[in-house]
């Protein structure tokens, strides 16, 4: 998840990493017999935005309040789609 959403200290590079990542993932049809095409990038919209509100030069008391939060939203984002489709595989796989 901290790879796919981007959320890294380094900022450099950011969009071009997740250009490949995603081009990655829809070529080699992860999690294709799940959810749509749509629910994919929606899927990433959303990781995108989790990883994009790291602070920047924060201290230490900060970065930690923040991993907390970010660890608890990735445990919410994958219980949301993860039942989404109850697991069953979609009428387009």
């Amino acid at each position: 998840m901290q790879n796919i959403s981007c959320g890294s200290t380094k900022r450099e590079g950011r969009d071009n990493a997740k250009t490949h990542l995603k081009n990655y993932v829809f070529e080699m049809n992860y999690g294709m017999q799940h959810y749509t095409t749509e629910d994919i990038q929606q899927m990433f919209q959303e990781l995108e935005c989790i990883g994009s509100l790291g602070p920047e030069n924060a201290k230490m008391k900060m970065i930690e309040v923040h991993a907390r939060w970010r660890d608890k939203s990735y445990n919410w984002w994958f219980k949301k789609w993860y039942k989404k489709y109850h697991r069953k595989p979609t009428l387009n796989s």
